[in-house]
C-alpha cells in the first residue's frame, strides 16, 4: 500500500525559516514542504521545486527506518540541515529585491577588481567623442502618439562628467541621480578599458 502525508511549517513557530518564502498553497507557511510517501518498508521524504532537477535544496530520500524519517524532518525544520540551507540560501541570492548594504559590496568588489587592474596608474578617456544623452525623465513616453515626439538631447563628454564628480567630492556635497547617471557612464568606460586590457594580455 501507498500512503503520502504532508508536512508544512507555519509561521511564527521556532525554527528555521525562509524570509518571504514564496509557497502557492498557504501563505502562512514559512518553509518548503515536505512529503512523506510511505511504500512497502521504506520511508521515501521529497521536496522538489526544479524541473528536472534536482536543483538547490531539491532531495528525495529513501529511509528503512520510520524514525530516521522522522528525525530529518526535525532536523530539516528545527536543526542544522544541508538541504535547507541549500534552499534558503538560493532563495536570497534569487530574491527580487535589493538593498544598499548589497550595492555596497558589489561596488567593493568593483574597486577591488579594478585596482587589481590599474592600481594608481593615471587612465586615458577611450577616443569615442561625444554621445547623445536623453535626460532621465524623458527615457520612456507615457502615451504612443502619431505625432513626432520631441525629446532634448544634451551631448555627454566623459571628462567633463567626471570633472563634475571631482568638484562635488572635494567640496562634499551629495551626488543626485544625475551624477549617479555620469557614474554610470564612468564605469561603462572602465568596462571598456577592462575588456582592452584583457585582450592585450591575452
Amino acid at each position: 500500500s501507498e500512503n503520502e502525508i504532508r508536512f508544512i511549517k507555519n509561521k511564527n513557530t521556532k525554527g528555521n525559516f525562509i524570509p518571504k518564502w514564496r509557497n502557492d498553497l498557504n501563505s502562512s507557511v514559512e518553509c518548503p514542504v515536505i512529503y512523506l510517501t510511505i511504500k512497502g518498508d521504506n520511508y521515501i521524504l521529497m521536496h522538489w521545486d526544479f524541473t528536472p532537477g534536482p536543483g538547490p535544496g531539491d532531495f528525495c530520500l529513501t529511509f528503512d527506518c520510520e524514525y530516521d524519517a522522522i528525525d530529518f524532518i526535525e532536523n530539516y525544520y528545527f536543526g542544522n540541515n544541508k538541504y535547507f540551507e541549500e534552499k534558503k540560501s538560493y532563495e536570497y541570492l534569487n530574491r527580487n529585491t535589493y538593498n544598499i548594504k548589497e550595492v555596497e559590496l558589489i561596488l567593493k568588489r568593483l574597486f577591488s577588481t579594478l585596482f587589481n587592474e590599474f592600481g594608481n596608474n593615471e587612465l586615458s578617456y577611450g577616443e569615442r567623442g561625444s554621445f547623445h544623452k536623453i535626460p532621465i525623465d524623458q527615457w520612456r513616453l507615457t502615451k504612443y502618439s502619431e505625432e513626432n515626439h520631441m525629446i532634448n538631447i544634451t551631448l555627454g563628454f566623459l571628462p567633463f562628467e567626471v570633472t563634475k564628480l571631482r568638484k562635488k567630492i572635494e567640496t562634499n556635497e551629495e551626488f543626485n541621480y544625475e551624477d549617479i547617471n555620469n557614474i554610470s557612464n564612468l564605469l561603462f568606460e572602465l568596462s571598456i578599458k577592462l575588456k582592452d586590457k584583457k585582450v592585450i594580455n591575452n
